[in-house]
């Protein structure tokens, strides 16, 4: 009597191991080019000020008009981390965050320093988005509150890498803020370039083995913009960025000023 043909699974399952190594990979991309190319600026605004002429009011619009790109940016962002293959997306983010943020360094201006932060800040925004979502793909269950707050915490590491080595080690070792700003492009670069090697997405498939359905996107829109919990969370957010981008922007600017040494 002949066998029947063994049949394949519908769903192969991602090796354990490498999600990890995703994990990691991501984690890093979060802290190495979404967090650490705009936290650096608040601990070298007094040098980049004095080199290029800039008073408080000037620092304070070159500091808020990164976070002002995420305005435009945000949604579309979402909509096309979720639409576009995570791999080519991340990847070419990454690169043009590196590009944007090295442009910082050649500012002569007022001017053209507010634009290349706000070019950078219109990619580099993009990326925690893409980041979480990529997470959550990977992570199913029970590791996928695990994996989102390794992942938060890459994040906030950048946030803390940045200002802490920023003007102590790498501006006196590099000879200026502007080598710092090429130095955090290229690594931006090279880490866009890892992840095109080594990163990818799973299956769009569920765990019952049915393809997930896609919503498009004007109706998926029009959902969360009906949804009054999503603008409670927004204009609390809107709040919390606020008062964190006021504190992290001005207090080192206001310390270096009444005297306080780069270190401290």
């Amino acid at each position: 009597m002949p066998q029947p043909l063994a049949t394949a699974p519908l769903v192969e399952p991602e090796p354990s191991r490498y999600r990890w190594f995703i994990l990691g990979l991501l984690t890093a991309i979060g802290a190495l080019v979404a967090a650490v190319p705009a936290s650096c600026m608040p601990a070298l605004f007094k040098e980049i000020g004095d080199d290029l002429g800039l008073n408080l009011v000037d620092i304070g619009l070159i500091w808020g008009i990164a976070s002002l790109a995420g305005l435009f940016v945000s949604i579309l962002g979402g909509i096309l981390s979720d639409r576009l293959n995570v791999k080519l997306f991340i990847g070419v983010a990454c690169i043009l965050v590196g590009i944007t943020g090295a442009l910082r360094g050649l500012a002569d201006s007022f001017f053209t320093l507010a634009l290349t932060v706000f070019l950078n800040g219109i990619i580099r925004l993009m990326l925690p988005v893409a980041v979480t979502k990529t997470i959550g793909i990977w992570f199913k269950g029970r590791n996928l509150g695990t994996a989102q707050g390794i992942g938060a915490m890459g994040m906030g590491f950048g946030l803390m890498l940045g200002p802490l080595v920023s003007a102590t080690v790498l501006s006196p070792a590099l000879g200026g803020w502007r080598n710092v700003m090429y130095l955090y492009g290229g690594i931006a670069v090279i880490m866009g370039i890892l992840w095109l090697m080594f990163g990818r997405e799973p299956s769009r498939m569920d765990s019952t083995g049915t393809i997930t359905a896609r919503i498009p996107a004007g109706i998926a829109l029009g959902r969360i913009l009906r949804n009054k919990f999503v603008w409670f969370l927004g204009l609390m957010l809107f709040f919390r960025v606020g008062c964190l981008m006021g504190v992290t922007g001005y207090i080192p600017t206001y310390l270096k000023n009444l005297g306080w040494s780069e270190g401290s």
